[in-house]
């Protein structure tokens, strides 16, 4: 039977299939591995000539969750779900029957002229996303046929609201401009990371009054750190305008020397001995300067030390801030905000069954029905992520490693022990992908040591 796979060679493939015929007998019969059976048997499925329980005896095991029936809940999860173009498209290439995620890397790479990642880049875009958030099902397919395979196909959550919400999402994104990774930011699972979610909600608080770092802070539970990296994104996107502690952008100086006294008698802020006094000493010659001016100036990577040595130097009475402390901060919406807050209402809305449901499926059986509009808005949206995304850094690989050992080195200064993954996430801004493929890497080297850190795993330099 020729790899084609011949409608009505099909027919007689899964006739026999489905009276039990032994495996050993169907490879003689048709001329084909056990590989060019399975790969037919799931062309048939395919084209609706098998059964889906007959089907099912290829199956080792099927994965599925629940899509969340809580509102606030089930939100969270689909921004996750949505925060790339990427994303998006991989939903949109879903099907009912299983397939794997090199199938359907190609599968979008027929429909766009844009030049993709690596499919390992969203090969956990399934497992970890997808699934967990009920959007698509899993199955572990070959048995019987000494193969294994992880194929992943649409569920009844993803068809009703996940499909429509990403083909509006893609066209959203397009029409405005801007992807909605740099919107959202990133993520690695729907309920394990909330930076989409986070993002949106920051946007959401300050529009209903909260102007302050401290009200984000107490309302979504977040450090001060995580609050000011939403913030610093979302200022550079012109969505809202915020003053505070860190600001030192030339404009404002922050921290200010007190006048009679020495950068000698500055005393060594959480054990950071030698920046301190390098702090003290630029405050002391320049007066007055921000975390991240200082940074720049000092050629130091990491502007949270920066404010550690800082608060600490108005704690010791060398430097004074008309900032007591995060109550003092300022924060106010642009007019680029409406973008956020009418993408976040709309999504609303299709979650709980709206009117916006029905737009989002009209747009979703567009792309559908008409390749060539589905293919525009592919090409245009994917164009957008691969103008801002991370895996397409122009870094070695030896220049990501070398920043990745400076990170560990001065964070083991700063803390007297080693950092975790998530807070080299936190620290680098890089994926947890890209942070674990490079930490395993210098483990192999010899150049980096894992060990136990209370529940969790920390490294530190050998």
């Amino acid at each position: 039977m020729p790899m084609t796979f011949d409608r009505d060679d099909l027919k007689h493939l899964v006739r026999d299939f489905h009276g039990q015929v032994r495996v050993s007998r169907l490879r003689s019969k048709y001329g084909l591995s056990n590989r060019g059976l399975f790969q037919a048997l799931v062309e048939a499925r395919r084209r609706a000539i098998i059964g889906k329980s007959t089907f099912a005896r290829l199956r080792f095991r099927k994965i599925s969750s629940p899509f969340p029936q809580d509102a606030e809940t089930r939100f969270k999860v689909m921004l996750s779900c949505l925060n790339t173009e990427l994303k998006q498209a991989c939903l949109l290439e879903l099907e009912d029957y299983p397939r794997t995620y090199v199938e359907i890397g190609k599968r979008l790479a027929e429909d766009t002229t844009i030049t993709l990642p690596s499919l390992q880049t969203f090969s956990t875009y399934f497992p970890d996303s997808f699934v967990p958030g009920g959007l698509a099902t899993e199955e572990r397919l070959g048995r019987g046929f000494g193969l294994r395979r992880r194929c992943f196909g649409i569920s009844t959550a993803g068809r009703k609201y996940g499909q429509p919400l990403a083909a509006f999402s893609l066209r959203f994104a397009v029409d405005n401009g801007v992807s909605l990774y740099e919107l959202l930011g990133q993520s690695r699972m729907p309920r394990d990371s909330a930076s989409p979610y986070n993002r949106i909600r920051i946007v959401e608080l300050v529009s209903q009054g909260y102007g302050r770092m401290i009200d984000l802070m107490d309302a979504l539970q977040l450090q001060i750190e995580d609050v000011r990296q939403h913030l610093d994104k979302l200022q550079k996107l012109r969505i809202l305008k915020y003053e505070s502690l860190d600001l030192g952008r030339g404009e404002t100086k922050a921290y200010a020397w007190t006048r009679g006294r020495l950068p000698k008698e500055a005393k060594t802020v959480r054990e950071l001995k030698s920046l301190t006094q390098r702090v003290a000493a630029w405050l002391y010659l320049h007066r007055k300067g921000g975390r991240k001016e200082i940074a720049a100036a000092l050629g130091h990577k990491h502007p949270a030390n920066i404010s550690q040595v800082l608060v600490g130097l108005v704690e010791q009475g060398l430097a004074s801030t008309p900032f007591a402390s995060t109550d003092k901060s300022r924060i106010n919406l642009l007019k680029g905000s409406r973008t956020v807050i009418d993408y976040a209402q709309r999504v609303r809305n299709a979650l709980k069954g709206g009117p916006e449901l029905t737009h989002m499926r009209a747009m979703f059986e567009e792309f559908d029905r008409d390749k060539k509009v589905r293919c525009k808005y592919l090409d245009a949206g994917l164009a957008l992520y691969t103008e801002v995304s991370p895996f397409l850094d122009a870094r070695t690989g030896s220049e990501r490693e070398a920043e990745l050992l400076d990170f560990v080195r001065e964070y083991a200064s700063a803390h007297a022990a080693g950092p975790r993954p998530v807070d080299v996430v936190r620290g680098l801004g890089w994926s947890h992908g890209v942070v674990t493929l490079y930490l395993r890497a210098l483990i192999a080297k010899g150049a980096l040591l894992k060990q136990r850190k209370g529940p969790a795993v920390a490294y530190r330099i050998c």
